[in-house]
């Protein structure tokens, strides 16, 4: 295989790894993402080593993986937003119980009336 197969198969192998990884994501799931570290490393490697001319006409996909690569930051920065508003969220649902139970302690009762007492 000829080095400018090589990186034409690496830089669609990246793109279809980059748009798994925003699928998955927006989906609230987690992807390990060190496997896109080196291959994009070993992309551009391998793009130094193609000639002026190849490596001049591979730079417009070049700048489209980097726009892909900025969306996926911008989707994980929104999904970590989301999961800090969560956290706050679930926060404040804890204090309430805990504010309620202490309530119904100090009435003399640790745990709400079952049917049975309330009748």
């Amino acid at each position: 295989m000829t080095q400018s197969l090589q990186v034409n198969q690496l830089y669609s192998d990246i793109m279809k790894y980059i748009g798994d990884a925003r699928e998955i994501t927006q989906r609230g799931e987690f992807i390990e993402l060190s496997k896109l570290d080196v291959r994009v490393e070993q992309l551009c490697k391998n793009v130094q080593q193609l000639s002026v001319e190849e490596s001049m006409e591979f730079r417009p996909k070049l700048e489209e993986m980097m726009m892909q690569l900025a969306q996926l930051q911008e989707t994980f920065a929104q999904k970590r937003a989301d999961l800090g508003e969560l956290m706050t969220e679930v926060g404040k649902h804890k204090q309430a119980a805990m504010a309620y139970k202490q309530q119904e302690a100090s009435a003399g009762r640790a745990y709400p009336a079952t049917e049975s007492e309330s009748e």
